[in-house]
C-alpha cells in the first residue's frame, strides 16, 4: 500500500504547542538498524493505517535536533541530526500483542526497549518512557530552527587536531560562536591552562 508524505507528515511530525499534552501520553522506544530509521518509520506508519491501527498508534517520530555546524574556514551551516542513531519513538495510547507483533516484524526493526516482567515470567514487555524523559527528548527534537544547538558547548570533551597541542585532550570553556573560537582548558605539565582554538582545530570526542 503506496503511502503519501501527507499521511508520513500526520504521524510523524510533533509541534512545540503539542508537547505538553504530548507527554501525558505513553511513548515507547523502538530499536532499529542505524541508518534505516526513516525507512523503518515510513514503513510502520504504512502499517498502522492498512492495518488500522491508527486509533492505538498516534506518533511514529525520529527524534532530531537542529545543530549549528562550523565547517573549515568558519563557515556556519545548521543540519539537521538524529539525537539517537537507532532508536524511534512511538505514541502509542494501547498496546497490544498483535500490534507488538506486527511492528516488530517491519524490517529494520531489532525489538521494542523492554522491561521483564516478573522472575517467573519468559517474555517482556514494552516499556514506556517516563514522563520527564518524553519532555526533554521533544523538547530538545522540537527547539525552534532558529536557535540551533550548537556542535561544541561548554563541558564538551575535546581532541585538538592541529597546532602546538596537537594530540591533547581539553574540557571547553567557553564558545565563541561568532569568532568560530573556543577557549579549552588543557592540562599542562600538570596545571589547568586556557587555550584558545578555532572550531575546526578540535574534534568532539565521541560518547563524551
Amino acid at each position: 500500500m503506496a503511502i503519501d508524505l501527507k499521511t508520513i507528515e500526520n504521524f510523524s511530525n510533533v509541534r512545540f504547542d503539542e508537547i505538553d499534552e504530548l507527554c501525558k501520553k505513553d511513548w515507547y522506544v523502538l530499536h532499529t538498524y542505524t541508518g534505516l530509521e526513516n525507512k523503518v518509520r515510513d514503513s510502520i506508519i504504512s502499517m498502522v493505517v492498512q492495518k488500522k491501527y491508527d486509533n492505538l498508534v498516534k506518533k511514529v517520530f525520529v527524534p532530531i535536533e537542529n545543530v549549528l555546524e562550523i565547517k573549515r574556514g568558519g563557515e556556519k551551516k545548521q543540519v539537521a541530526k538524529k539525537i539517537f542513531q537507532g532508536y524511534l519513538l512511538l505514541q502509542i495510547d494501547e498496546i497490544t500483542e498483535d500490534l507488538i507483533a506486527d511492528i516488530k516484524s517491519v524490517y529494520g526493526v531489532t525489538d521494542f526497549v523492554t522491561i521483564g516482567m516478573n522472575d517467573k515470567e519468559e517474555k517482556s514487555k514494552p516499556l514506556p518512557l517516563l514522563k520527564n524523559e518524553v519532555r526533554n527528548l521533544l523538547e530538545k527534537a522540537v527547539s525552534s530552527p532558529t536557535k540551533p544547538r550548537m556542535v561544541y558547548e561548554v563541558g564538551d570533551a575535546v581532541s585538538i587536531m592541529s597546532g602546538p597541542f596537537v594530540e591533547f585532550v581539553g574540557i571547553v570553556d567557553e564558545v565563541d560562536i561568532d569568532k568560530g573560537k573556543l577557549k579549552i582548558m588543557v592540562d599542562i605539565f600538570g596545571r589547568k591552562t586556557s587555550v584558545e582554538l578555532n572550531f575546526d582545530q578540535v574534534e568532539k570526542q565521541v560518547g563524551k
